[in-house]
């Protein structure tokens, strides 16, 4: 879950009160304030474990040493969101347009990702 962003996009002033909020865990870190590096997205092999890891970094990587701050809360592990039921008509209108507005930015995001990916052979057994 993204960050929610309170303030308005055409004023920047803030849309809610803090009784229009709610905290929530977050979902990507599931109130941990951190995450698995993703420089180890990929996996470690059972070859790199054993002969290129020692004691100490096997032992650090399962404690969670490596992990870094979570993104989606900035390490919070929690976030605040809208509380609807407490709006009012037109702030639901704000929020909806802020909700499709975001939509639109990670599906063009998203779309350009792939078709850098496509371009540079990326997922197509190219060796990437």
């Amino acid at each position: 879950m993204k960050l929610f962003d309170n303030r308005g996009p055409d004023t920047g002033e803030p849309i809610l009160t803090k009784r229009q909020m709610q905290w929530v865990i977050c979902d990507t870190c599931r109130g941990e304030g951190k995450r698995d590096n993703p420089a180890f997205a990929n996996g470690i092999t059972s070859e790199e474990w054993a002969n290129d890891w020692d004691e100490d970094e096997r032992e650090g990587y399962l404690e969670g040493r490596y992990d870094v701050p979570c993104n989606d809360c900035n390490g919070a592990g929690r976030q605040q969101i809208p509380l609807i039921s407490a709006c009012t008509f037109a702030q639901k209108r704000i929020l909806a347009g802020m909700r499709k507005s975001d939509r639109e930015y990670q599906r063009d995001y998203d779309s350009e990702k792939y078709l850098r990916m496509a371009e540079n052979g990326v997922g197509h057994g190219c060796g990437y």
